[in-house]
């Protein structure tokens, strides 16, 4: 790993828990480095996730067994630490050579060349972005989301069905949000072939049903995961804003905002919710989806808890009759 002497010096200053920000040796000292240090792993294991396998499913265990289920929405929504986002590789930036000068209120330092993301930014601009997803979906907001790198594209299509929102995870198509019109009509399309094949009146001719099967794989492929999308969303996630350029320009000209995962080579401007963080890796793309699955899930539910508040009886009213009535 490139930065095993960066872990070695974060777990040099567990002792130095208590005082937090301080200088030693010249050296200002960071809180969330801290923090790690204090919940480090055993020492039997590598740092950097590179541990053995038995080591590597124990540590997963200890770290999911404080998770809760919940019977109506699934599992109740943890908050990210930035532990997990260590261990993910939240931290890695691109090579240095790449790098956007706009990002550097947001870099560490680099290493070996490649630029380290300071998780002390990131934290609170993750927890922020992941307060207007909850506030958003306790209001039955929608969320678009959308990542269609190979990497991202498991991680989000399984993330937003379980949060039962939209979701593109193939190919960002030129004019989705600005020409919905047009995209409604593939929609209604899409599922009235649906429903001839589920009614079984689909073309029987060998050639048309061939042809019947290709337009319906396409439909599905490209525009299947916003087929319940009836209007524009409310706000969209993007996995790598530089990558989906097209859909960030389409969602500021209609004044939808825009939650992002920033890399160290991409600007963060004209993003409303930047996070800044790594996008090429599958562990942390993971982290990001599935803590907005979380976000939503727990909006809903505190959207459903007010609701039930609110309608639940406030006792027995009793009213006197008189006998001459």
């Amino acid at each position: 790993c490139i930065l095993c002497g960066f872990c070695r010096r974060v777990m040099r200053i567990a002792a130095l828990n208590s005082i937090g920000r301080t200088v030693v040796r010249g050296v200002r000292l960071m809180q969330f480095s801290a923090f790690v240090a204090t919940n480090r792993k055993p020492v039997t294991q590598r740092c950097c996730g590179l541990r053995p396998r038995e080591a590597r499913a124990s540590w997963a265990l200890q770290r999911n067994s404080g998770r809760i289920l919940d019977t109506t929405f699934g599992v109740r929504p943890m908050s990210v630490t930035m532990r997990e986002m260590l261990e993910a590789g939240v931290h890695f930036g691109h090579q240095t050579r790449f790098w956007n000068p706009k990002m550097a209120p947001y870099i560490y330092g680099h290493r070996n060349k490649i630029h380290i993301i300071n998780l002390e930014k990131t934290l609170p601009a993750f927890n922020e972005a992941m307060k207007f997803i909850r506030q958003l979906a306790a209001k039955r907001g929608t969320i678009l989301m959308i990542g269609t790198k190979r990497q991202a594209r498991e991680f989000i299509a399984a993330e937003a069905q379980r949060a039962g929102m939209p979701y593109v995870d193939s190919r960002w198509l030129g004019g989705m949000m600005t020409n919905f019109k047009t995209v409604k009509t593939s929609l209604k399309n899409l599922k009235d072939m649906q429903a001839q094949v589920e009614a079984g009146t689909q073309p029987a001719i060998k050639k048309e049903a061939l042809l019947f099967q290709r337009d319906i794989a396409k439909l599905e492929k490209n525009i299947g995961g916003i087929q319940d999308m009836t209007a524009l969303p409310d706000a969209i996630f993007v996995i790598d804003v530089g990558y989906h350029k097209i859909a960030v320009a389409e969602a500021k000209k209609l004044g939808i905002p825009v939650i992002g995962v920033v890399d160290t080579n991409h600007s963060p401007e004209g993003i409303d919710y930047v996070i800044p963080g790594n996008d090429d890796s599958a562990k942390a793309v993971a982290l990001y989806a599935r803590a907005v699955a979380d976000a939503v899930l727990e909006g809903k539910a505190n959207a459903t808890a007010d609701v039930l508040a609110a309608v639940a009886p406030a006792g027995d009213e009793f009213v006197e009759v008189s006998e001459e009535a």
